[in-house]
């Protein structure tokens, strides 16, 4: 087995490598090789302030060592392009209106044993904000902003860590169950505030449950979410230092399209603090899920921990991270994986084993490898899972990854 995964992720590494290369090299008279994307920019007060344009790259390749109620499977990804986002940003009104578009292009098909298919999935945000304070500095109480379009909802530290720097190959299961999205994996519709003022900043939003993937209508149920956060590195003495406190509602009716999580409600707080090379992330979160089943239904709490620290300033980083949550129905909690659930449904044969249980623990180690900063770098680690049901395993095992994460 292990001479195996040697084989294979050794492999991988090297088609990493001849992706990094084919970016290009840097320009000996310019340092700054990776492109800004912007193609217009007025350094005076205009009609539209500057246009820029912007893509991500992640391409992605896992392994899966695990047991299934005493069923052993391996399973290989056999790589996949988890992200192409491209999109565009545009300033107009000297600055106050900023128009936000990003698109989803992904490689779904191919780690369910599908052919390679980069292809459109959805629109992930595309909105309109309106910076108030800039049109009328009179409005007191610092900068104020109000958005209309499809953005995501700021619930939970690792969903505001962008894609583009998180530390980590994929969020943690609490996490990704805190990524509110439409079925078709997009940003909900919404419209909200967004406040700043001193060291505080606050966001209330409400959105629609419709589950389009492209925009979306009011026809559905609504969704409430409450934010602020407030900068303690003054108080802390530490380099950096911010805690946060969020609060997200549904309310819908029998037969109304819900999003997703399955969340009635949730109550979250975070905190991070950076010191030197030490960076450290912590996530409370309280929820009640509303399911069809009753053996789904129930009360879920968790935590995330997050440790980053680096070898060599700038260039190479090591992360870990140790995540729990629980929940008061038998099968409350579901894996939130990219690869478990697909790795037991095509490794296992029929019956294939249900992984639900009411417990979960995981412990991811990690080296971030950073090529150009954070635009361009490698990623590596390994994830140990364990999800039980009355204190009984029905899932174990490691999770084996290689990533390469690239923007501009």
């Amino acid at each position: 087995m292990t001479r195996r995964l040697s084989r294979w992720m050794g492999g991988s590494l090297a088609a990493c490598l001849s992706t990094t290369i084919a970016f290009g090299a840097p320009n000996a008279s310019s340092p700054d090789w990776i492109p800004s994307g912007t193609l217009y920019h007025s350094d005076t007060p205009a009609f539209l302030q500057d246009l820029t344009v912007f893509a991500r790259f992640h391409y992605q390749q896992a392994w899966v060592d695990g047991d299934a109620r005493g069923r052993e499977f391996w399973y290989d990804t056999q790589g996949e392009i988890r992200r192409f986002w491209p999109g565009f940003k545009a300033r107009f009104a000297e600055g106050a209106l900023t128009l936000h578009h990003e698109m989803m292009l992904e490689d779904d098909a191919h780690p369910r044993g599908g052919d390679r298919d980069l292809s459109y999935k959805a629109n992930w945000m595309s909105f309109a904000e309106w910076q108030l304070d800039q049109t009328f500095p009179q409005i007191p109480g610092g900068s104020w902003w109000m958005g209309y379009g499809k953005r995501y909802l700021p619930l939970d530290e690792e969903v505001l860590d962008s894609s583009k720097f998180m530390p980590v190959v994929e969020r943690s299961a609490l996490s990704n169950r805190a990524l509110i999205t439409t079925d078709g994996g997009s940003a909900p519709l919404g419209a909200w505030v967004r406040h700043q003022s001193g060291p505080w900043e606050s966001f209330l939003g409400v959105y629609s449950t419709d589950s389009a993937a492209y925009w979306g209508n009011w026809d559905d149920g609504i969704a409430w979410i409450a934010q602020t956060q407030r900068d303690l590195a003054e108080w802390t003495g530490t380099d950096s230092a911010l805690a946060a406190l969020a609060f997200y509602y549904q309310d819908t009716q029998d037969r109304e399209e819900t999003l997703s999580g399955q969340w009635n409600w949730v109550a979250s707080a975070w905190a991070t603090l950076q010191e030197g090379p030490w960076t450290l992330r912590g996530n409370l979160l309280f929820g009640e899920a509303d399911s069809t089943s009753s053996l789904q239904d129930g009360h879920v709490w968790g935590a995330v921990t997050t440790v980053q620290r680096w070898l060599i300033p700038g260039k190479l980083e090591a992360v870990g991270r140790l995540h729990y949550q629980s929940s008061s129905a038998s099968q409350g909690i579901t894996p939130y994986s990219r690869y478990i659930p697909i790795a037991v449904s095509r490794e296992l044969s029929a019956p294939t084993p249900s992984v639900r249980g009411d417990e979960q623990q995981s412990l991811y180690l990690g080296l971030n490898a950073f090529i150009h900063g954070q635009n361009l770098k490698l990623m590596g680690a390994v994830e140990w899972d364990r999800i039980s049901s009355q204190s009984t395993a029905v899932f174990h095992g490691h999770t084996y990854w290689l990533a390469l994460r690239s923007y501009f």
